[in-house]
């Protein structure tokens, strides 16, 4: 579907696709494991996850 001039995306769509929303959770003490799983979704869904597993290689 082809956005007129002047329309906006919906939230969660980007370019026809959607896409995860930004987490809502705050990360505590308790609930790391939830949090970094969806973090991981979230950023991959914006194809930002790659960088981090990069960088991450880059220091051993």
């Amino acid at each position: 579907m082809t956005k007129k001039a002047g329309e906006t995306s919906t939230p969660g769509e980007r370019g026809g696709e959607m896409v995860a929303p930004a987490p809502s959770l705050k990360l505590s003490k308790t609930n790391y494991c939830i949090w970094s799983l969806r973090m991981e979704v979230y950023l991959d869904s914006h194809d930002l996850w790659q960088a981090i597993v990069e960088e991450n290689d880059d220091s051993s």
